[in-house]
């Protein structure tokens, strides 16, 4: 017979055996406790510039630098620097005009440049935009990337950063135009001059094949907040953990349909607003960025899963609240820099009211010890 005590260790306090007579006589009673501290909250997501309203102009003005649209019009001029060579012209496809840029089958560390032949000063300028329009994106997703940066032809050096165009659209949508909006801050480029700009393909294993067209640099807007960046940052110190988040939209537009028994609201639109890029929604971990979602439509939002809808109509008004459910908590340390962040850069000032916030409690960091919760 093997004799086991659980005694602790600092105390010497033994563990003892339980015996009520009841169905489970001469048992072992255990009994667990949270040895964290958990303070609940909701948080908005905010910009430094609307607070938590999120119903505003945040497009860039009409005003751009137009890089390529497939040889529709004569501008930047494409190459291939290494790797499979794109084709420049293609008819297959095109978001506008009868050209699209096409990657056939991009092979890894292929790298593509679009080159103005001059210097472009970007003081006046807030974004790139594009379309992407893909055929082929084979699994596993996380070994293929699309990654774009400034890029200086006469240093021979790259300008700004990189950045990996899957955190800007939904790679799952194939045989479809998406645009993509990337803020020059992203791409480190605020204030400075290229004379370049390059994609770069990583392709570890599988296969990736897409088109680009009506690539441009886009100027500030003028009576618009441009592309803005709502977030929320944990405390200083402290973890926050997420349990979920709240998606709400309030207009004057008519939801009722006569002798329904269902509101009329349209799955392709939020509250009647088709936007173009839609609702960035993305994780920031350690400074990567590792869980992207993007909404554009009420779908979209429904098939995240674990989502529930309230909705009302008051003969003027409606409303449209949506709580998405994590099955596990989304942590947010402080001491790696993360945050969650909703970017918009279309127009939702035609909405009463728009806001994103999440739920969750903060927890005290130093309690932790070094222990690592993922």
């Amino acid at each position: 017979m093997i004799k086991t005590l659980i005694t602790d260790p600092q105390s010497g306090i033994q563990a003892a055996v339980k015996s009520d007579g009841g169905i489970f006589p001469n048992s072992l009673a255990v009994a667990t406790r949270d040895m964290l501290s958990y303070s609940p909250n909701v948080w908005y997501l905010t910009s430094e510039t609307t607070g938590s309203a999120m119903n505003i102009n945040a497009t860039a003005g009409t005003s751009y630098d137009l890089v390529h649209d497939g040889i529709d019009t004569v501008v930047w001029t494409g190459s291939t620097i290494t790797g499979t060579a794109w084709t420049f012209n293609s008819t297959t496809v095109h978001h506008s005009g009868t050209h699209s840029d096409y990657s056939n089958t991009a092979s890894n560390n292929a790298v593509t440049q679009f080159a103005k032949g001059s210097s472009l000063n970007l003081n006046n300028y807030a974004q790139l935009t594009g379309w992407i329009y893909i055929t082929y994106w084979n699994k596993p997703i996380s070994d293929i990337q699309i990654q774009i940066y400034g890029w200086d032809t006469d240093t021979g050096l790259m300008v700004g950063n990189t950045i990996n165009l899957s955190s800007y659209i939904t790679i799952s949508t194939l045989n479809s135009w998406q645009k993509f909006t990337i803020a020059l801050s992203d791409l480190g480029l605020v204030g400075g001059s290229i004379d370049s700009i390059r994609f770069k393909t990583i392709v570890a294993t599988g296969t990736l094949k897409f088109y680009i067209d009506d690539l441009q640099f886009v100027q500030n807007s003028v009576g618009a907040y441009n592309i803005t960046e709502f977030d929320i940052y944990p405390p200083g110190g402290y973890w926050t953990f997420i349990y979920g988040a709240i998606f709400g939209f309030v207009d004057n537009i008519s939801t009722s349909l006569t002798d329904g028994t269902m509101p009329k609201l349209s799955y392709d639109s939020l509250l009647g607003i088709k936007p173009d890029t839609g609702i960035v929604i993305n994780r920031h971990n350690a400074g990567v960025t590792t869980t992207t979602f993007i909404m554009k439509t009420l779908f979209d939002l429904l098939m995240w899963g674990n989502t529930t809808m309230n909705y009302g109509y008051d003969g003027t008004t409606a409303f449209l609240i949506l709580r998405r459910h994590y099955d596990k908590p989304l942590i947010l340390k402080s001491e790696f820099g993360d945050y969650l962040s909703a970017t918009i850069s279309d127009d939702y000032s035609a909405l009463s009211r728009m806001n994103i916030a999440v739920w969750g409690a903060i927890v005290d960091a130093k309690s932790l010890k070094g222990d690592k919760l993922i």
